[in-house]
């Protein structure tokens, strides 16, 4: 793990996507699809220019309103306490309360905590709204600070592993590879026809790979 300076540190600022806004604005843009196709079919006769004003729209409303998506949060550790500011949301989190915690690195961070009465808090910085690198150094100075904590009050507070932590996933991974090249390889040669979806597929397994590949990274550093 990295080695990080307590006494330097106040408090951690960071940016991180707001899950609720980032649905919303989906749901709005879905519906608002099915609308818009349903309205121009009755009012225009040609299909096409009916497909494209009907997803054009969303997409133009979903660019002009997802920077709001993006929040800013501060975080701080003190007298075992954790205190999160998050937009308007103020959390304060007694790491003795604290029954396991989970940190996700794949397209962002994603932070899971539980605590003992079962309640439930989660923080997600996506890499394609936000700066997750500054969420990441939070989620190293969360863990610095709680391992301290945990060695010097003899506590039992679990750190659950993340899905590409495991060794299985190597497995999965290999799979998964081999058949969405196989899938490519059959379309191209063999019916001479590519389709999007097998290419988003392996766009989709190179980032799995580049995740499950951080945390072996993260875990030879701990």
């Amino acid at each position: 793990m990295k080695v990080i300076d307590n006494k330097s540190i106040t408090e951690q600022d960071f940016t991180y996507t707001s899950t609720k806004y980032t649905l919303g604005l989906l749901g709005i843009c879905f519906g608002s699809l099915i609308l818009l196709i349903l309205v121009f079919t009755n009012l225009l006769d040609k299909t096409d220019i009916t497909l494209v004003l009907s997803f054009s729209i969303p997409v133009i409303i979903f660019f002009i309103f997802k920077k709001n998506i993006k929040r800013f949060g501060k975080g701080l550790i003190k007298n075992g306490v954790l205190f999160l500011k998050l937009d308007t949301e103020m959390l304060t989190i007694d790491l003795n309360e604290i029954e396991n915690y989970k940190i996700d690195h794949y397209n962002g961070v994603i932070f899971k905590v539980k605590l003992k009465s079962g309640k439930k808090h989660q923080i997600t910085a996506n890499d394609n709204f936000c700066d997750a690198s500054s969420f990441e150094k939070f989620t190293d100075y969360f863990e610095s600070n709680i391992s301290n904590y945990k060695n010097e009050n003899n506590l039992e507070i679990v750190r659950k592993k993340s899905m590409f932590e495991y060794k299985l996933m190597f497995y999965v991974l290999i799979i998964m590879t081999i058949a969405a090249v196989g899938a490519l390889f059959y379309s191209l040669y063999f019916t001479n026809k590519t389709s999007g979806i097998l290419f988003s597929s392996l766009g989709i397994i190179l980032i799995m790979w580049a995740a499950y590949y951080k945390a072996q990274m993260r875990k030879k550093e701990k």
